[in-house]
C-alpha cells in the first residue's frame, strides 16, 4: 500500500472545506470584548463573595441553533425558556468559583466527604456579599460533530447584583456582556460553551473598578436603615374553631401579583398593612392585590428586611379584617395550619393542616418546622394555630419540602425587623 502526500492533501482541504462551511453557519452570534480582570490584593484581604442567585425572565423566543453530525448539518432550535436555563444554570457556579480562585479572591471551604468522624470541620467564614444574576439575553449558533465534542459560538448578557449581607441592600449593580466562540470542535459537555461565555461575562464584571473597590473595602459600607416604629392597634383573639373562623381568614389573607409572579399575604391592621414575603415583590415596589372577597387594589411597599425575607406593603385604601397575631411561639405536637393562594388565584383560600415539628435555628435565624404542606404561590401567607391566631408566615427556598418538612417565620420576629408594634 503506497501512502499518497496528494490523498492527505485532498483531505485536509476537504477538511478545512467542511469546517468553513460549518463555522459560516455557526458564526452569527454577536460578540464582547474582553477585559482583563483585577487580581485580588491579598494585603488588603479581600472580602467573601458567593453567587446566591440566577434569575432569567424567559421568553421563549428561538436564539439560535444547536446543529450535529457531520458537516453540522442537523438543526435543532435553541429557545430562552426554563429548559435549557435548567440545563446550563449548574455549570455557572463551578466557573463562578474558579474564577474567583483565578484571581486570589476567597471561596467558601467545599466539604470533604472523606474528612474522618474525628476530624473538626473548618471554621465556617459567612459571606461578606452575596451575588444575584439575572441573564438578561443570549445567543448560542453550535454544533457537535461528534459526541462530547462542541464548537462555535455563545454570547450571553448579564446583570449582576452585588447584596451586601452588613448594610442589608444591593450596593453595586452592573450588567457586562461575555462572548465564547471555538472555530474547531473542542472536547467538552453541551453546557460548557454556556459556562465560557457565562465567564467571560464575570471576568468583565472582575475588571470594573467599582467592583474591586467594593470586595476590598475600599467603599463605604452604609449601617443597616433603621426604621421608625410603626404601631398597629391590637385585634381581639377570635372565638371559636378555625372550622367557624375559616371564611373570616380567607377574607384576611391576600392573592399578590404583578403579572409574572404571585404569592400570598395576609392583613395585620385596619389600617390596611399587609404582610408578605420580600422574594414574592423581588425588586416591585407596587403589586396587585386580590383580596379574599375577590375584588382588587393596589398595594405600595412601605418597607422590607432581605435577610428574614419579609415585606410590610399597604393597600391603597383599607379593606377587611385583620388577623390577630399571637405573642408565643407554638410548641411542638400543636396542630398547625396554612393558609396561602397555590399556584395564584385559581386555588386562593387553600388550607392545609399539619403539626409543629420544633422551632429550628438555620444560618442564624430562627424558623417553626411544621409538616403543614407549603405550594408555590403560598409564601407569604399565614401559619395559623388551632384558635385561628398567627403564629408564623410561609417561606419558600427551603430545600426539604419532599420530607415532608417545611419551615415558617415566627410572626413576632417578622414584626421585629420590620419595626411593628402591636398597642
Amino acid at each position: 500500500m503506497k501512502f499518497s502526500y496528494r490523498g492527505v492533501g485532498l483531505l485536509a482541504v476537504a477538511l478545512i472545506g467542511w469546517s468553513a462551511a460549518a463555522l459560516a453557519q455557526l458564526r452569527d452570534t454577536r460578540e464582547a470584548p474582553q477585559l482583563a480582570p483585577i487580581p485580588a490584593d491579598a494585603s488588603l484581604t479581600p472580602r467573601l463573595i458567593v453567587m446566591k442567585k440566577i434569575v432569567a425572565h424567559t421568553n421563549n423566543k428561538v436564539v439560535g441553533d444547536m446543529r450535529s453530525g457531520e458537516g453540522c448539518q442537523s438543526s435543532t432550535p435553541i429557545h430562552f425558556n426554563t429548559q435549557i436555563l435548567g440545563s446550563f444554570s449548574k455549570s455557572l457556579f463551578p466557573q463562578f468559583r474558579q474564577r474567583n480562585l483565578a484571581l486570589g479572591y476567597p471561596v467558601p471551604e467545599q466539604s470533604n466527604r472523606n474528612r474522618s468522624v474525628f476530624e473538626a470541620e473548618p471554621s465556617r467564614r459567612e459571606p461578606d456579599f452575596h451575588l444575584g444574576l439575572t441573564i438578561r439575553a443570549f445567543e448560542a449558533r453550535l454544533c457537535s460533530p461528534a459526541a462530547g465534542q462542541m464548537q462555535g459560538s455563545v454570547w450571553m448578557q448579564v446583570r449582576w447584583e452585588v447584596y451586601s449581607t452588613r448594610a442589608e441592600k444591593v450596593l453595586l449593580d452592573q450588567t457586562t456582556e461575555g462572548h465564547w466562540r471555538s472555530d474547531w470542535p473542542e472536547k467538552m459537555a453541551a453546557s460548557e460553551p454556556y459556562a465560557r461565555a457565562f465567564g467571560a461575562a464575570f471576568a468583565n464584571l472582575q475588571s470594573q473598578q467599582a467592583y474591586f473597590d467594593l470586595l476590598h473595602g475600599k467603599t463605604q459600607i452604609p449601617e443597616p436603615e433603621k426604621f421608625q416604629l410603626i404601631q398597629i392597634p391590637a385585634v381581639d383573639e377570635p372565638g371559636g374553631t378555625l372550622q367557624a373562623n375559616y371564611q373570616q381568614l380567607v377574607n384576611s389573607t391576600v392573592t399578590l401579583t404583578d403579572g409574572k409572579r404571585s404569592g400570598s399575604g395576609f392583613l395585620i391592621s385596619g389600617q390596611g398593612y399587609l404582610l408578605t414575603n420580600q422574594h414574592v415583590l423581588g425588586e416591585q415596589k407596587l403589586m396587585k392585590v386580590r383580596l379574599g372577597d375577590g375584588s382588587e387594589q393596589v398595594a405600595e411597599l412601605v418597607r422590607s428586611h432581605r435577610t428574614r425575607d419579609v415585606a410590610l406593603m399597604k393597600l391603597s385604601s383599607p379593606a377587611g379584617k385583620p388577623l390577630h397575631l399571637s405573642k408565643r411561639l407554638p410548641s411542638p405536637g400543636e396542630d398547625a395550619f396554612v393558609l396561602g393562594s397555590p399556584l395564584g388565584k385559581t386555588f386562593a383560600g387553600t388550607l392545609t393542616r399539619g403539626v409543629v415539628s420544633g422551632v429550628r435555628q438555620i444560618k442564624d435565624l430562627n424558623y417553626i418546622q411544621s409538616d403543614a404542606r407549603i405550594l408555590p404561590g403560598s409564601s407569604g401567607g399565614p401559619l395559623l394555630d388551632a384558635q385561628s391566631r398567627v403564629i408564623g408566615m410561609a417561606v419558600s427556598g427551603v430545600n426539604a419540602g419532599a420530607a415532608g418538612i417545611n419551615l415558617f417565620i415566627p410572626i413576632q420576629e417578622a414584626l421585629q425587623v420590620l419595626a411593628i408594634e402591636i398597642q
